[in-house]
């Protein structure tokens, strides 16, 4: 069994099963440790986890973060990438329009709206016409932050769309912009 750390909810669960089916279990780290666990557990929790068969991580940072508090090497894997964006894509930005696309969590107000600031601050500088699209579950977050754009671009906010899609619009951007969570870009 493998469980991804998301919480460790799902380490427990894979942890029980192994044991059950009398199988090995290894842990995924999808998230840092140091960010999400409570500094009092940090230390106390790895020992709840010392029988995992096998150490997985999204990223370098990840890897090098369970290797601070479980004592293990983990294997790097970028799990979640789906074929499709593996595949070359022809089609580059469509003419007359300048395309920014911004994708996933929107993990702070202050990141969020300067670099939506920024965007703003640029717009006369343009020289054609300019959209900003948010795929995302934080449409909300994105509408608050977007408020100095209005009427000065199109401003697009589908939320969550086919990873073929998203692909797509990515792919025909002029910029693709990612804000960065405070424990790391994975």
């Amino acid at each position: 069994t493998w469980g991804t750390f998301g919480n460790t909810g799902a380490w427990v669960i894979a942890q029980e099963i192994a044991r059950r089916s009398r199988c090995p279990w290894g842990m995924d780290f999808k998230d840092d440790w140091s960010a999400f666990v409570p500094k009092p557990f940090r230390i106390r929790l790895p020992r709840r986890f010392h029988d995992a068969a096998f150490v997985t991580a999204l990223s370098e940072k990840y890897a090098q973060d369970a290797g601070t508090w479980f004592g293990r090497s983990a294997q790097i894997v970028y799990s979640g990438i789906p074929e499709v964006f593996l595949t070359p894509f022809a089609d580059g930005p469509l003419d007359g329009e300048f395309r920014i696309v911004v994708t996933g969590s929107l993990y702070g107000e202050q990141t969020t709206k300067a670099f939506l600031e920024g965007i703003g601050k640029w717009l006369p500088d343009a020289g054609m016409p300019v959209s900003v699209t948010y795929f995302g579950g934080d449409a909300a977050r994105f509408r608050d932050a977007a408020g100095n754009l209005e009427g000065s671009c199109r401003i697009e906010m589908p939320g969550f769309v086919p990873l073929e899609t998203l692909f797509v619009e990515m792919c025909r951007a002029n910029v693709n912009a990612y804000i960065r969570s405070p424990t790391g870009f994975h």
